[in-house]
C-alpha cells in the first residue's frame, strides 16, 4: 500500500491550517455566482469554513477548448482523491483547481486541437493573444468557424465543450468549462489573477525577501543531480512586479529595495513566479495533497528549501491520471501496447500484412541473392580503386531500387488497409500528435466528442481506478475506449 494512505501517521488524514482571508472568500463567492456554479460547488465552498475540511489541490493554465487533455485528467484525479478521503474518514475533503490565468506564456497554451469523425485532427493556433508578459487568462478569443463546424459534425453543444460562437475571455470561459465538466461533483475553480490571492502571500514575501539569494542557490543545487526544470534564472525570479496585467522582472541589482518598497506601498502588485506559486497555494489552503504531472513533480521537489525556509508544510504529491483515448475495437487488445507507443510502425506492419505473401517473399529473396552476388563480385574484382568504386555505386543503386520495390508494396498494403478501415490513415497523428503523447497534443473537449453524455462518467471511473491503483502501489490501465467512433 502507498505509504501516504496508510492509517498510521497518514498525512492525508488531518486538515492543515488555512489562510483564506475574508476578502478572498468574498471574491471567490462572487465569482462562483457569476460563473453560475451548481449547488454542489457552493456546498464545497461552504465546507471551507469547517476547520476539519481537507483540501486537495491541482491546477493548470487555462487553454482553449478545455486546454490539453491532461488538464481534465488532473482535475478528475484530484476530485477522485477528495471523494475517497471523504468516504474513508467521514470528514469533508474538497478539490480546489487553481486556474493559472496569471501565467504569461501564450506560446505554450494558445492552441486547440480536435478530431473529426475519421480521427483527422483539426489544429488552430490563436494568434490574437495577449501582449508579451501579459496574463493569458485575459486573452479575448474568437473560435474559428472550422472548429464550430467540427463540433456540429459530431452533433455536440459547442458551449458545453468550451467553444463559443461569440468572442470570450479565456479565463472566464475556462472556468465555465471546468464547472460544466466537474461542477456537479463540487470542483472549486480559483482564478490566480485575483489581487486577494496575491495579498494573501504578503507574509510569505516578507519572509522570502531576506532569504531569496540563498534560496536561489539551494534550489539550483538541489536540482544538480537530476534533469530539473528550474535553472538559476528561473529560481532567482521569485517575484515579479505587475504593471497592470503585465508581469515585469525585477532588476537583480535593486531587487531587495524594490520588493521591500512594494511590500510597504502596493503589495498587491507583487506576483509570484513558478518558484513561489505552489508554496503560496499550499500556504493559503493548507493542502494535504497536490495532484501533479511528471515535470511538476520534478520542479516541486526542487522547492523543498523554499517550503522549509518559509515554514510551509509540503503536501503529498499525487501523480495525475495519464490515459490515451482510443476508439473501441479499432485495435486488438494484444496490439495496444505497440500501437500506442509507436503507431507509425504498427500501421506499417499492418499494411505489410495486406500485401501478397508471395510478393514479400520474392523481394526478400531477391535482396538476399543480390547481396550474395555482390559479395562474390567483391572477391572476384579485387581491391583496385575503380573496381571498389563501381561496386559501391552498384550497391547504392541496387539498395535504392529494392527500397522502392518495398515501399511500393507497403503503399499497396496501406491502400488496402485504409480502404478496409479509413480511420487508420489518421490514427498515428491522433494517438501521438506531432509525435508527442496524445494528452499533450489534443484538447480536453475531445472527451465530449468521443464519449458524448458518458464523458463525465468515463473520466470519473478512470480517475477512481487510478487513485485506487496509486494507493495500492500499482499501475491502472491507461486506455479510455470510446464507442462513438
Amino acid at each position: 500500500m502507498t505509504k501516504a494512505l496508510s492509517k498510521a501517521g497518514d498525512p492525508l488524514e488531518l486538515a492543515k491550517p488555512r489562510q483564506v482571508s475574508r476578502e478572498l472568500s468574498s471574491r471567490w463567492d462572487a465569482a462562483l455566482k457569476d460563473w453560475k456554479a451548481p449547488a454542489r460547488v457552493f456546498d464545497a465552498f461552504r465546507a471551507l469554513d469547517d476547520p476539519r475540511t481537507r483540501i486537495v489541490v491541482t491546477g493548470q493554465q487555462p487553454g482553449p477548448w478545455g486546454g490539453p487533455l491532461y488538464t481534465v485528467y488532473k482535475a478528475a484525479t484530484a476530485l477522485a482523491l477528495a471523494e475517497r478521503l471523504s468516504a474513508r474518514d467521514g470528514v469533508p475533503a474538497v478539490c480546489v483547481f487553481w486556474m493559472q490565468s496569471e501565467d504569461t506564456d501564450w506560446g505554450e497554451i494558445g492552441w486547440g486541437a480536435l478530431p473529426h469523425r475519421d480521427l483527422r485532427l483539426f489544429r488552430h493556433r490563436f494568434e490574437a493573444g495577449p501582449p508579451a508578459r501579459h496574463w493569458v487568462g485575459s486573452a479575448r478569443l474568437t473560435d474559428p468557424p472550422e472548429a464550430l463546424a467540427l463540433i456540429e459534425e459530431w452533433g455536440e453543444d459547442a458551449i458545453a465543450l468550451g467553444l463559443s460562437v461569440e468572442p470570450y475571455e479565456l479565463g472566464e470561459g475556462f472556468a465555465r468549462t471546468l464547472l460544466a465538466m466537474f461542477g456537479e461533483r463540487g470542483l472549486l475553480p480559483l482564478d490566480g489573477r485575483w489581487p486577494e490571492v496575491r495579498l494573501g502571500g504578503r507574509g510569505l514575501w516578507e519572509r522570502y525577501v531576506t532569504r531569496h539569494r540563498q534560496l536561489t542557490t539551494e534550489v539550483v543545487v538541489r536540482g544538480h543531480d537530476k534533469a530539473a526544470p528550474l535553472d538559476e534564472d528561473a529560481a532567482s525570479h521569485g517575484l515579479f512586479i505587475l504593471d497592470g496585467e503585465k508581469r515585469r522582472p525585477i532588476d537583480p541589482a535593486t531587487w531587495e529595495n524594490d520588493v521591500s518598497g512594494m511590500l510597504a506601498s502596493e503589495p498587491a502588485r507583487l506576483a509570484p513566479s513558478v518558484l513561489l506559486r505552489a508554496p503560496l497555494q499550499d500556504y493559503l489552503f493548507g493542502s494535504v495533497a497536490h495532484v501533479v504531472g511528471t515535470v511538476e513533480a520534478a520542479y516541486l521537489d526542487q522547492l523543498h528549501p523554499v517550503y522549509d525556509a518559509l515554514g510551509i508544510p509540503e503536501p503529498v504529491r499525487v501523480p495525475r491520471l495519464s490515459a490515451t483515448v482510443l476508439p473501441k475495437g479499432l485495435i486488438a487488445p494484444a496490439d495496444h501496447e505497440q500501437a500506442l507507443s509507436d503507431p507509425e510502425t504498427w500501421i506499417a506492419n499492418e499494411a505489410l500484412k495486406r500485401t501478397p505473401d508471395e510478393a514479400r517473399r520474392t523481394v526478400s529473396e531477391l535482396r538476399h541473392q543480390l547481396d550474395a552476388a555482390m559479395v562474390r563480385l567483391d572477391t572476384l574484382m579485387g581491391t583496385e580503386q575503380d573496381a571498389t568504386e563501381a561496386l559501391s555505386s552498384a550497391r547504392r543503386k541496387i539498395d535504392f531500387e529494392l527500397k522502392r520495390l518495398e515501399e511500393t508494396l507497403e503503399r499497396r498494403g496501406r491502400r488496402e488497409l485504409y480502404r478496409a478501415e479509413p480511420r487508420f490513415r489518421n490514427l498515428p497523428e491522433f494517438l501521438r500528435p506531432r509525435r508527442a503523447p496524445q494528452e499533450r497534443g489534443v484538447s480536453s473537449a475531445v472527451l465530449g466528442l468521443l464519449f458524448g453524455t458518458q464523458a463525465r462518467t468515463v473520466l470519473a471511473d478512470a480517475a477512481r481506478d487510478h487513485v485506487t491503483a496509486w494507493i495500492e502501489g500499482r499501475t491502472a490501465p491507461s486506455i479510455l475506449e470510446a464507442t462513438r467512433v
